[in-house]
């Protein structure tokens, strides 16, 4: 593929505002390698919806960042493309709560947040590890499959996975876990 149509294929990446600056894909064991980075509004309350792993780290940032790593098998770079163009990662406001959704598909993703304090925070994955640490109220954490951690939680948690282990550091008030395999 050329390079200016790489690059216009890039482009036509469909990511809703705010999403961020975007880069060629890279080969990394056998998989094409594309980050997404962004922000999102500012709200003491998060909802994440993910397909893959979710990293979660509350009062560490002036803003509201994310990293998306999203993944597929293809043949080249120009397939890998075709393949991410679909991709896209969608941020809304709704009342107090900021909603980052990346969806699944025929990508696998990791998600990486990075927030200000939040008096609130949601983790709904269809599958893989959760770390979550700094929220100053409560917790829901659900995840198909995957182990869970948590540190520095001042809230209630409610920690779910449908095969996993649960380590829990630090947490100021109630605690319901419930794993279908693995050790708390």
């Amino acid at each position: 593929m050329h390079r200016s149509a790489l690059f216009s294929a890039l482009a036509a990446l469909a990511l809703l505002p705010p999403a961020g600056a975007q880069q060629a894909p890279t080969r990394e064991n056998g998989r094409w390698v594309y980050k997404i980075r962004g922000t999102a509004p500012v709200r003491q309350r998060l909802r994440v919806n993910a397909h893959g792993p979710v990293t979660l780290e509350a009062g560490v940032s002036k803003d509201v960042s994310y990293v998306v790593t999203v993944s597929v098998n293809a043949q080249s770079e120009a397939e890998a493309i075709r393949l991410l163009q679909h991709y896209m990662v969608r941020v809304e406001s709704q009342g107090p709560w900021t909603v980052l959704t990346a969806p699944g598909g025929p990508v696998m993703a990791s998600l990486e947040v990075k927030t200000p304090s939040l008096n609130n925070a949601v983790i709904s994955t269809s599958e893989g590890a959760v770390q979550a640490t700094g929220i100053e109220g409560p917790l829901d954490v659900d995840s198909g499959a995957g182990d869970l951690t948590v540190d520095r939680v001042q809230g209630d948690c409610r920690l779910i996975t449908g095969g996993g282990g649960i380590q829990v550091v630090q947490i100021g008030c109630a605690l319901h876990c419930s794993t279908g395999a693995g050790h708390i």
